[in-house]
């Protein structure tokens, strides 16, 4: 059976539906790689590929080094919890991308710390660890470094949550766009082998983080969210009760008018309303979906959001992830209570201060 070089899925030329569809089996790209690379055209959104559960499977019969690829931006939407229960005590290599996304305050100190956390949070045990930037053209040389020392002639699987950038990295590391990389989720259908001057690398479909915001947006609002660029903070002194509207996705509500820095970490073009507490229900009632945009698909307020309430510590920071989306810092020089609304499908984390 013929296997699509962009996406591992087997070609077919009978049902346009179905994916691996081409009109051409000697082409050896189905049509839906073809357009995505071409055109950067969705001609269907897919989660149709093999299960998390058949690639962990798959993996764990393996003799092999582990690549494990989360991003940096999203860290905590991007771990995969209980790695080692699915695929065994195996030799992971951790690389890091979407680098160049954080802001330039975050110093690599810093970030190697938050990493180290994160990673004892989720009892992850790694042998190495690598930064990229730049869909891993910035980086790849720690990459290879990791791999010869760890791989030891052994498969390396390159493995991590949807939309962290597997293949980016791997054509990267091959110099050659042969497999298809996209911003859309389910890209990569089926595992594939590839021969390398580095041995067999296989690259697997990304796991399904189903808290990830990434798997509710269609294709437009996708490009509204995802950012391709170093975020910049988008800093808010409140002095009085306020809430913040980050589009149609995400509600802050400070109810006590204490003097408070809130700092937003995400996409440029989501755009940030501020108003008056008591007036923020009325808002999202009447402008969700118009004026408070993108939105998540099949979601709507107040039926499909849920109230996170939180307390800031007198002269504390913290920050509140929002899984695929990014996040909000915090601080205070009085203690007071926070509460913030997200889609209940959306996965939040609340922590120390990364910057």
């Amino acid at each position: 059976m013929t296997k699509c070089l962009g996406c591992g899925a087997p070609l077919q030329n009978t049902d346009p539906k179905v994916v691996g569809y081409t009109p051409k089996l000697e082409g050896g790209y189905c049509q839906r790689c073809f357009r995505l690379t071409h055109y950067d055209d969705v001609v269907m959104m897919v989660e149709q590929g093999v299960s998390d559960a058949s690639v962990y499977e798959d993996v764990s019969k393996m003799d092999c080094l582990v690549c494990l690829v989360v991003d940096l931006f999203d860290l905590e939407g991007s771990l995969i919890p209980s790695l080692h229960r699915h695929i065994g005590d195996k030799d992971v290599l951790l690389i890091g991308t979407k680098r160049d996304l954080l802001p330039v305050t975050m110093s690599d100190n810093k970030l190697w710390r938050f990493v180290q956390s994160k990673l004892k949070e989720e009892n992850i045990r790694v042998r190495g660890f690598c930064v990229c930037a730049n869909k891993g053209r910035d980086g790849i040389d720690g990459v290879i470094e990791g791999i010869k020392m760890y791989s030891k002639g052994r498969p390396c699987v390159f493995m991590g949550a949807a939309n962290v950038g597997k293949s980016s990295l791997i054509n990267t590391l091959l110099r050659k766009e042969s497999i298809t990389t996209s911003r859309y989720p389910g890209t990569t259908i089926a595992m594939m082998k590839i021969d390398s001057e580095y041995g067999d690398i296989y690259d697997t479909p990304g796991v399904k983080r189903r808290d990830n915001i990434v798997h509710y947006l269609n294709s437009q609002d996708i490009k509204k969210v995802l950012p391709t660029k170093t975020v910049k903070p988008r800093n808010y002194q409140l002095y009085e009760p306020q809430s913040l509207a980050l589009g149609g996705i995400v509600r802050v509500d400070l109810p006590e008018g204490k003097r408070t820095s809130v700092t937003c970490y995400c996409n440029d073009s989501i755009p940030i309303h501020r108003g008056k507490s008591e007036k923020a229900e009325e808002l999202w009632n009447k402008h969700y979906g118009a004026l408070l945009a993108p939105t998540l698909q099949d979601c709507t307020y107040p039926k499909d959001f849920m109230r996170h309430e939180f307390t800031l510590e007198k002269d504390k920071k913290m920050d509140v992830m929002i899984h695929g989306f990014g996040w909000i810092a915090f601080s205070s020089e009085e203690k007071q209570r926070i509460a913030v609304y997200v889609p209940k499908v959306v996965g939040i984390t609340f922590g120390k201060s990364r910057i």
